[in-house]
């Protein structure tokens, strides 16, 4: 397929082309490519509705250059699992498998996620964190309140819906 504009929801998905098969109750897309948010998106995976009351999907994401406080507020997954990025300015990118079972509001039962994958954070600026603030507070490190990470990587799983960061390193 390739169309021009799709709108999925709240968003503009724009220049999407790719192998989408629809066979058996099973929607497969293949290499499908669209930009949106700012960000490009590639996908692989599938959906199967053979179970209409546990649907299942299972999806692998590369996404380049996406803006933090644009996927927060328009994806309720990641509010759910990752809401730090709302307080995070700047960009990421991320290759993700994700794998687990749609509600019948067509969004993901959080209990049943599951994934793992990198994320590279392109520039992310932590400022006005109450947390932060407090710890800055405690400990007179001043440094610790408003910083920014550029071009670090780190692994993530995620295991029943929750978001789990592997141990990085950062310099502030």
């Amino acid at each position: 397929t390739q169309i021009g504009n799709v709108l999925y929801d709240n968003m503009k998905l724009q220049n999407l082309k790719g192998k989408v098969t629809i066979k058996d109750q099973i929607a497969r897309l293949e290499d499908v490519n669209f930009n949106t948010l700012g960000g490009q998106f590639s996908t692989t995976g599938s959906y199967d509705s053979r179970d209409l009351i546990h649907p299942k999907f299972s999806f692998g994401l590369d996404i380049k250059n996406l803006d933090f406080q644009q996927s927060f507020n328009t994806f309720n997954t990641i509010q759910k699992i990752a809401p730090i990025a709302k307080l995070l300015k700047g960009e990421f990118s991320t290759k993700f498998s994700l794998n687990g079972e749609l509600g019948s509001d067509m969004m993901p039962v959080m209990s049943t996620l599951t994934g793992k994958g990198m994320i590279e954070v392109v520039e992310a600026v932590v400022s006005n964190n109450k947390a932060l603030g407090k710890i800055s507070q405690l400990t007179n490190l001043n440094e610790v309140q408003n910083f920014s990470i550029k071009n670090r990587g780190f692994a993530a799983e995620i295991v029943g819906g929750n978001l789990v960061v592997k141990p990085f390193d950062f310099s502030v």
